[in-house]
């Protein structure tokens, strides 16, 4: 017996999709879960196939969702996931915060899609002067909201200007976030090491760059921003010139690996960049290319990056 009938597929199999992209769970992981082939949730989500009663039950429970999130038309942010990498399930009202950390995203997330600036630095001011961590805004906060929105996006639920106004209003939000938390110079015995971040040429995403450079910085390294598009030889160059101690790349989109790799493998042809330490960070890292040759480490969270950071220093 089968409930999804007609032009109700393809809502079914892009929601399919979201709320599994959501739960960060792989097609195959989900198959299994359910008890059907890889190919299966493919036809699923590309409204090829549909699921019998059985089948789209064991969807949901696995999904963690009720059936009509999966079969209704609209989204709704009283439907929406949030996947959150520390602090699961936990309030932040006890960190001084008088709303749920997923409430708050929600709200973020709304006042992004309406283009109300004013709301969203607001709230992101309150969080901010109630816990003053700039890791537990970039992670906790600012991430979650932006892979929602790309999520929105992806599924068509929001335009292309829709996400680019969004993103730009963001991009302010953490420039303000750089000026309030900055550390003066000398405080920290760091100083005298040089970072320089960028996004791989290909790459039109600067906000996760943007942060690593901004969290570098608060943990005292003089941390230089070049966005993304930089010339392969005014980089060296560049590298070369101010001395640098670490270089951080940052892609979002695993095709952009290759770039990566390639860029990598030039560097690592210049004779006086031989100490310079290369790390790479991301959303577009997974297991089979996170490691290329020539970097000493591949981090997808500012989390990872700390750890990684610490562990150098020792």
């Amino acid at each position: 017996m089968f409930i999804v009938e007609g032009d109700s597929m393809s809502t079914f199999g892009q929601n399919l999709k979201y709320y599994r992209k959501c739960k960060d769970i792989n097609q195959e992981a989900l198959a299994a879960m359910v008890g059907v082939k890889q190919s299966t949730i493919a036809n699923y989500e590309n409204g090829n196939r549909k699921p019998t009663v059985d089948v789209l039950i064991k969807l949901s429970h696995s999904l963690g969702i009720t059936i009509n999130m999966l079969l209704e038309e609209n989204w709704t942010e009283d439907h929406l996931i949030i996947k959150k990498t520390r602090q699961e399930g936990k309030s932040i009202e006890a960190m001084g915060i008088d709303l749920c950390l997923e409430h708050t995203i929600l709200n973020l997330l709304n006042h992004l899609i309406n283009k109300r600036e004013e709301e969203v630095y607001l709230t992101i001011q309150n969080i901010y002067r109630d816990k003053g961590d700039l890791l537990f805004i970039f992670e906790e906060v600012i991430k979650p909201v932006m892979v929602q929105l790309g999520f929105l996006w992806e599924m068509g639920k929001i335009t292309i200007l829709d996400e680019h106004a969004a993103s730009e209003i963001m991009a302010r939000i953490i420039d303000w976030l750089a000026v309030k938390h900055s550390n003066p110079y000398g405080e920290n015995e760091k100083k005298s090491q040089t970072a320089i971040c960028l996004s791989i040429s290909p790459e039109q995403h600067t906000l996760g760059i943007k942060m690593v450079s901004i969290f570098l910085a608060d943990k005292g390294y003089r941390s230089i921003c070049l966005g993304n598009n930089v010339p392969t030889l005014s980089l060296l160059s560049q590298l070369e010139s101010l001395k640098a101690d670490m270089l951080i790349l940052s892609y979002t989109m695993p095709e952009h690996a290759d770039a990566v790799a390639n860029l990598v493998r030039v560097i690592r042809h210049e004779e006086p960049l031989k100490g310079l330490k290369i790390l790479i960070g991301g959303q577009g890292i997974s297991k089979p290319n996170a490691f290329v040759d020539g970097i000493e480490g591949a981090f997808k969270s500012l989390y990872e990056l700390d750890n990684w950071l610490n562990l150098d220093t020792k």
